[in-house]
């Protein structure tokens, strides 16, 4: 059973990246701050699930000014300059947001296929030469899943 300030600081990491994630997907979606790469309307929200509160940050600062929308309000043709770190975290969101989607939905698809494991077999082991019932059972692996090369 893992410590309480580990349970309290795992929940309170969900929460902060869930929260992040709602703060930038209602920018972009109800307040209409749309980004003109269509791709980065979900990189954004799905990378305030990961980094959480700077994400909202990186977003406020480099994502709205990319909108339409915040172009006309600042009267401007081009969103301001970023830093030379800046284009280079905002290139590598892309990377971090579909490795997260794609861990979201294998993690999912795993639990809801009710993946068997050494302890819970997929076919009752019936064999007398089998002394295990490991032998004859079957398991995903989640750490094996794919990561984004840098």
């Amino acid at each position: 059973m893992p410590s309480p300030w580990l349970t309290t600081l795992s929940w309170v990491a969900l929460a902060l990246g869930f929260g992040s994630a709602a703060v930038t997907l209602i920018d972009i979606t109800v307040r209409g701050y749309r980004q003109p790469m269509k791709v980065m309307q979900w990189v954004w929200p799905l990378t305030g699930l990961y980094l959480g509160p700077a994400a909202v940050w990186a977003y406020s600062r480099w994502g709205r000014p990319n909108s339409h929308r915040w172009l006309q309000e600042h009267h401007r043709d081009a969103p301001p300059a970023k830093p030379r770190w800046g284009g280079t975290s905002v290139g590598v969101s892309h990377c971090g947001a579909g490795c997260t989607l794609g861990d979201i939905i294998a993690e999912f698809a795993i639990y809801g296929l009710g993946s068997p494991s050494p302890d819970r077999p997929s076919t009752p082991n019936t064999s007398a030469t089998t002394s295990s019932p490991s032998r004859s059972a079957w398991r995903f692996n989640t750490s094996l899943s794919p990561r984004c090369a840098a």
